[in-house]
């Protein structure tokens, strides 16, 4: 079947090379996903889907018919790891509002192992708990090997007192047994489990109190050895140290990152590894949970290795790819056998299977049905000065095979506003650009991932400088002669959906249409919309006043940045796009605005996704999204 499978995915590449790829293969869901090694590397599981659905997929590392599969068509795939070499965890999720538990709708995760010799499923929860815990995981298992045999560790919610509570369970998946390793703390938000699987420390945030705290288990007690007030940056536990005698946190202080380590025996500091800028997100081993790497993002993805060999390893696997970016998928427990993705002039956008004792690699596939390098727009990294100054990074997505001068513009502003674009293959970005427009995808003041200077400089700015970071990337493309300033639209979701909105409404006379994806339009709507979820003052109302610089949700300052009111600005045609399953940001929102622009006679249109969330899950509601999209930018903004 996987010979069949991939026969198929090749021979559409090669028919696509002389046909450009239609705006419908950016927009499904990727052929191709999810790969990851079993622990010896032998075998891989992995995501097809295409016309005939789609499939978690097992299947030998030498090829051959499939060693077994799940059908798995509704299910919105999030993660695969392996348990062992029979067995895999299968996390989906799903938006519902749980069955006799009040509270809003939202989006739950679901464990399932299958049972690859007797091609059975089962649900991970509902081994744990006998009743007691909700069939739904709150994080991603863990793997520990305890005894000589593999048991998986997840965290879950039971009900002691009838009031849910975090707490970890101790799973053995072969025979159906499980234990509750701990549940004390009622604000329990993490734990970190040694590769014996010993319960080592526990991590508590309370919204109440705002403080963060990091708890060592000692015996059969908890002792508190860090705990730190909170503003809007909560400490978080990256992992043990690479031999296992620290534990790694990284916080934010007095404005600066800063890596702190903490000894697994005492509680006591301990110096931290010179390796990690505070930066870098880290790369952990399966089984034992210690830091082996980093994975570095500044204009490429950078990976450097504590051990000297691996970090050879890897420069050889970059020399196999010349000139082409390399990202570590998932390997072996040995690390000998590896399966990375590769985007470049010579490969496209797919996966390789690659044998580091070796250096040889073989092709598993391409990433996306239908889309070769031929289809895909250079990406290139680029620095321009805002207004007052700021140098801000972007990257700059070309339309294939057109001359780079006075092109149509596209910007393409990030969600969070706490995020930033990363570089290689954006499916929506590509997609614009197959239609013949250069994107820009600015780092705003606000981004993360660039330091504590441009992260804080956003700080109050959510509809000001931040906004203004935008058009002001514009001017500074215009003043190149590489895209025409009179021919520039706006494309965005989540934050960047606000940014559209507000490129509408607020920073006026740039753009000649505006398309907004499950965008905010009403601030103080959405924080009392939020203060309704919570009951209590939150991290993430802290986060959102920290970035529009109001004092509360009745602060007059969130309407001068809200789109909804200033209508009158509105001198260009926008769209709206919005599913109904949005949990992050309500569906009012959208529709609010929309009866509020044709009430006053404005150029708007409002596409509703049925059954999509917030994250565009979904083949046929992304691709309803880029042919709305795609449809309107050629009527109002002709490539």
């Amino acid at each position: 079947m996987r010979a069949a499978v991939f026969a198929a995915v090749l021979s559409l590449v090669c028919f696509a090379s002389a046909n450009a790829a239609p705006i419908e293969a950016y927009g499904q869901l990727p052929t191709l996903s999810q790969v990851s090694l079993s622990p010896d590397g032998s075998k891989f599981a992995y995501v097809v889907e295409d016309k005939a659905g789609k499939l978690v997929i097992v299947q030998s590392s030498n090829g051959g018919a499939p060693l077994g599969g799940i059908k798995a068509d509704a299910a919105k795939i999030r993660d695969i790891r392996w348990i062992d070499e029979g067995h895999l965890i299968v996390v989906s999720s799903q938006t519902s509002r749980a069955i006799d538990i009040m509270g809003p709708r939202q989006e739950y995760f679901e464990a399932v192992v299958y049972d690859i010799e007797k091609n059975r499923q089962s649900n991970l929860m509902s081994l744990a708990g006998n009743g007691r815990a909700m069939n739904v995981v709150v994080d991603y298992p863990r793997v520990r090997i305890v005894d000589g045999k593999p048991v998986v560790f997840s965290q879950g919610i039971y009900f002691p007192e009838s009031k849910g509570r975090i707490g970890v369970y101790a799973i053995d998946p072969q025979y159906f047994t499980s234990r509750l390793v701990v549940g004390a703390f009622a604000n329990a938000t993490d734990y970190l489990i040694d590769g014996n699987g010993r319960l080592v420390a526990e991590e508590d945030y309370g919204d109440r109190r705002a403080r963060w705290t990091l708890r060592l288990k000692v015996g059969s007690d908890w002792k508190d050895i860090a705990a730190q007030d909170i503003g809007a940056d909560t400490p978080s536990i990256m992992g043990f140290s690479n031999d296992g005698s620290a534990i790694i946190v990284r916080t934010y202080e007095k404005g600066d990152t800063v890596v702190r380590a903490y000894s697994v025996s005492d509680g006591s500091e301990v110096p931290a590894d010179k390796m990690d800028d505070g930066t870098g997100d880290p790369v952990l081993d399966r089984l034992s949970g210690r830091i082996v790497g980093f994975r570095h993002l500044r204009h490429n993805v950078e990976y450097e290795f504590v051990n000297p060999n691996e970090q050879a390893a890897w420069k050889k696997i970059l020399a196999l790819f010349p000139h082409e970016q390399v990202e570590l998928v998932s390997a072996s427990d040995d690390r000998k056998v590896i399966v990375v993705q590769v985007t470049g002039v010579r490969h496209g956008y797919g996966y390789f299977l690659v044998h580091t004792d070796t250096d040889t690699s073989s092709f598993l596939g391409p990433a996306y049905n239908g889309i070769t390098y031929a289809d895909m727009g250079e990406v290139e990294p680029l620095l321009y000065a805002a207004s007052d100054g700021r140098q801000l990074d972007a990257y700059l997505t070309l339309p294939p095979h057109r001359d780079p001068k006075s092109l149509p513009l596209i910007v393409f502003p990030h969600g969070g506003p706490a995020a930033r674009d990363e570089p290689g293959f954006d499916w929506w970005a590509q997609a614009m650009a197959s239609l013949g427009y250069a994107v820009l995808q600015p780092q705003f003041r606000g981004s993360e991932g660039y330091g504590w200077d441009l992260l804080s400089a956003g700080f109050g700015q959510w509809g000001h400088k931040m906004q203004t970071d935008l058009s002001d990337g514009v001017r500074a493309l215009a003043r190149t002669g590489i895209i025409d300033p009179k021919r520039v639209c706006i494309v965005g979701g989540s934050y960047g959906g606000y940014a559209a909105l507000a490129g509408a409404a607020i920073d006026t006379g740039v753009y000649r249409c505006a398309v907004s994806v499950a965008g905010v339009s009403d601030m103080r709507e959405m924080m009392q919309w939020k203060e309704d979820r919570s009951r209590d003052e939150n991290l993430l109302d802290r986060y959102w006043l920290r970035y529009t610089g109001a004092t509360s949700k009745d602060d007059p300052a969130l309407d001068v940045i809200s789109p909804i009111k200033h209508i009158d600005k509105i001198t260009i045609p926008v769209l709206l796009i919005h599913g109904k399953d949005d949990t992050v940001v309500p569906f009012a929102q959208s529709e609010d605005m929309v009866d509020a622009m044709r009430k006053a006679g404005k150029n708007v249109s409002f596409v509703q996704l049925d059954g999509e969330d917030h994250w565009l899950s979904r083949s046929a509601t992304r691709q309803a999204m880029l042919k709305a999209t795609a449809d309107f930018l050629k009527a109002n903004n002709p490539p």
